[in-house]
């Protein structure tokens, strides 16, 4: 599960977690900033993108245009770097203390 915006209440976080696995991205491209670039979008992804990263796009109105444009330079990007993608499933996901949970980094990912 990904919380809506990354935030959970601490009762909404303890309830879940009995349940669900929570993922949360720390690639944020901020395609939905009415004043961010395509250009700016994949200097995002650049700057922050590691092995093993979760990377956050939107498929809203607000960033549809942006993302038409700066999606396709991204994985051509990421494909130059090594990077691979993948699904995130239970066999590539591990616990870490309070419940954090963390992609395994055996290559090069992007979830």
């Amino acid at each position: 599960m990904r919380p809506p915006q990354g935030h959970f209440r601490l009762a909404q976080l303890l309830r879940l977690r009995k349940k669900l696995q929570i993922v949360v991205w720390e690639v944020v491209t901020r395609d939905y900033s009415k004043l961010i670039t395509p250009e700016k979008v994949n200097e995002n992804v650049k700057r922050y993108t590691r092995n093993g990263s979760v990377i956050v796009v939107h498929d809203s109105l607000k960033a549809e245009k942006k993302m038409t444009a700066a999606l396709p330079k991204a994985i051509e990007w990421l494909k130059s770097e090594g990077y691979s993608f993948g699904l995130l499933q239970p066999s590539n996901l591990y616990i870490e203390k309070e419940g954090t949970i963390s992609i395994t980094q055996e290559s090069k990912i992007v979830g």
